[in-house]
């Protein structure tokens, strides 16, 4: 299902930024989808997403681009399939301060590479 003509995807690490990123961007207020983290061994953070963010960035001739938000963590990556449709390409968002941080690269690579999208790293 493509809901937009134009569409992102922010993939990577639980805690490396892709809400931030969304929020930061967006020209509408986002929808999102944070619960309250139960995966501490991971990353120590209050809220993390389980679904999906949304927002959406309008360029001058009213052009809007859908900015979707993927959750980190491996056991929701049935969802990366669904959200990358359509998408013109994904950003992956690794948190560098993890000691593991190429092997996460390496993983999301990996994963988003099967959805035939173009990638930036971040």
């Amino acid at each position: 299902m493509i809901l937009q003509r134009y569409k992102i995807v922010f993939g990577g690490t639980i805690g490396a930024g892709k809400t931030s990123a969304i929020k930061s961007l967006s020209d509408i207020p986002v929808l999102s989808t944070e619960a309250l983290n139960t995966d501490h061994q991971t990353h120590n953070k209050l809220l993390t997403t389980v679904g999906i963010d949304y927002g959406e960035v309008i360029l001058e001739d009213n052009t809007i681009v859908g900015l979707y938000g993927t959750p980190g963590q491996e056991r929701f990556n049935f969802m990366w399939e669904i959200i990358c449709q359509g998408a013109l390409g994904v950003i992956i968002l690794i948190d560098h301060s993890n000691p593991d941080r190429l092997n996460h690269l390496k993983y999301y690579i990996d994963a988003f590479k099967k959805y035939d999208v173009h990638m930036v790293i971040g």
